[in-house]
């Protein structure tokens, strides 16, 4: 009788990210190999698109309803493999990270475990503006 041979899962998938930071302090973009989940429009103020997403019967992903209660954030702008977050400047990221981080892993990644892949990146121009081609003469 012939033994069937089965291939191994790894034991535990994973959910690679890695953070860029930017010379704007306030910036940081979380790129990663999973798309993030959409949020309909541009999101300036994500407390004003969650509430309005919320009066217009339109469904919230939960991630996004979690960093909505992330003291500090002002702005979310998601990307299909990046997200890009804006921070009040009375907060820093230190505290801020281990929240987002936690709502990613709890919302999107699931049992996959976070791996960060590399060291966080720095921007290769001066100003997230900037890389947007923002104010630009």
């Amino acid at each position: 009788m012939k033994k069937k041979v089965v291939a191994k899962k790894s034991a535990q998938r994973k959910f690679p990210y890695q953070i860029e930071y930017y010379s704007n302090p306030e910036y940081i973009t979380i790129h990663a190999r999973s798309r993030f989940p959409e949020l309909e429009g541009y999101v300036y103020g994500l407390r004003f698109a969650v509430t309005d997403a919320k009066e217009e019967g339109k469904k919230v992903h939960p991630f996004y309803l979690v960093l909505n209660r992330v003291r500090g954030i002002t702005e979310v702008s998601p990307h299909d493999y990046e997200l890009t977050i804006t921070k009040a400047p009375m907060f820093s990221w230190d505290e801020m990270l281990p929240q987002i981080l936690k709502a990613l892993q709890d919302t999107i990644a699931g049992k996959r475990k976070l791996v960060e892949v590399g060291e966080p990146k720095q921007a290769a121009v001066d100003s997230f503006d900037e890389a947007l081609g923002i104010n630009q003469v």
